[in-house]
């Protein structure tokens, strides 16, 4: 990713490495780093909103451990 951070793809690299953490591995922690660097990085990206949407689960699935 940090080879890429010029590129136009860089917003995709950092949501789907999340994405993946999230979704395919359930690593919630790794997930919600690389999503709130998208956030910290991008915060007018139109995938944003989604990213929030993903954060809010992820602090869900933490108050009920």
């Amino acid at each position: 990713i940090q080879d890429y951070d010029d590129s136009y793809e860089y917003a995709d690299a950092i949501y789907y490495t999340a994405y993946i953490y999230d979704r395919q591995l359930s690593k919630y922690d790794e997930a919600a780093k690389y999503y709130n660097r998208f956030l910290n990085e991008m915060p007018t990206n139109e995938l944003a909103e989604q990213v929030k949407v993903h954060l809010n689960r992820i602090n869900k699935l933490r108050e009920n451990d």
